[in-house]
């Protein structure tokens, strides 16, 4: 893949936007992420920063309750139904437009890979989210992905820590789960703690996007392999049946043939042709043998 895609996620005015700007500041970029201003959404397409690298964080819509609507809309997202630069509408906008969905997931590399989840320190929240969560934790561990989760607080909170609530309600790790300061909205330089802890956030969550693309990968090989299993056993299938018909071989017979076929692991006629020789041990009456290797040489032209 040329890039790796990481969503940030998370609840309207959490701090979405200000996060991605730190990951900008922090590599020398301009802060260019909208940001939420007068209680109003600051992001409502989705927007991808720092292309110059092999990875794009992206920014998307933040929401304000976890009704099944938005399940949908973040499961598009990762699937790559609503892609990269797509205006993210919803019913209950003020003028509803039409979205944009493609019916078909994206090749994985027009899929997500990463997530971060964003929370407001201050956001007294957290227990919803942990309950109203579950099926979005669920649909995480079921599709491989590996979330990480930040907590931005915009005061001194002492040795205040809220990561424990904010990993039990995204499902990261106890170790991919992380505070830190909100120094865009407080107005402040960086310290150096900060700047190790967005190093950190970062490297976490491309070790997860990494993780999920092998996953997905090996899963879509295993399918691949599945099916043609499934049509190399059909092509057996209609040999048989042909067989069947032009010889008139009896149904129990075609059915031991069968059961000697799996014993041997023969599951194609490639494999039927590699046993040609030795097809009288396959089959469970004496005829049926030579009929059959004239059968498949003619069909391999042998």
């Amino acid at each position: 893949m040329e890039s790796v895609n990481i969503l940030v996620f998370g609840p309207t005015g959490a701090g979405k936007s200000c996060f991605i700007n730190s990951v900008l500041r922090l590599f020398g970029f301009p802060e260019r992420c909208v940001t939420q201003d007068a209680g109003d959404e600051g992001t409502l397409h989705m927007e991808s920063f720092l292309e110059k690298f092999n990875f794009l964080l992206v920014d998307s819509r933040g929401f304000f309750n976890l009704k099944g609507a938005y399940m949908k809309e973040l499961q598009n997202i990762l699937s790559g139904r609503i892609q990269i630069n797509d205006m993210i509408c919803r019913k209950d906008d003020e003028q509803p437009k039409w979205q944009n969905i493609a019916k078909e997931a994206a090749p994985l590399p027009g899929r997500i890979h990463g997530l971060i989840c964003v929370l407001d320190f201050d956001d007294g929240r957290f227990e919803q989210y942990r309950v109203k969560m579950e099926e979005y934790r669920q649909f995480f561990k079921e599709e491989g992905y590996s979330p990480v989760s930040v907590v931005l607080h915009k005061r001194d909170i002492g040795d205040e820590d809220r990561t424990t609530d904010a990993a039990l309600a995204v499902g990261a790790a106890a170790d991919r789960t992380f505070q830190l300061t909100n120094h865009i909205a407080m107005e402040t330089d960086f310290s150096v703690k900060s700047k190790a802890t967005i190093a950190e956030i970062l490297e976490s969550t491309l070790i997860g996007a990494e993780q999920y693309a092998r996953l997905t990968m090996l899963g879509e090989k295993r399918k691949k392999t599945e099916i043609k299993k499934q049509n190399d056993r059909l092509d057996l299938d209609m040999f048989l049946e042909r067989m069947q018909s032009k010889y008139l071989f009896k149904d129990e017979e075609i059915a031991k043939f069968k059961e000697s076929c799996l014993e041997e692991d023969v599951t194609n006629m490639e494999h039927l042709k590699e046993l040609r020789d030795d097809m009288g041990s396959l089959v469970p009456v004496w005829g049926m043998a030579p009929l059959l290797k004239f059968e498949i040489d003619k069909l391999f032209g042998c």
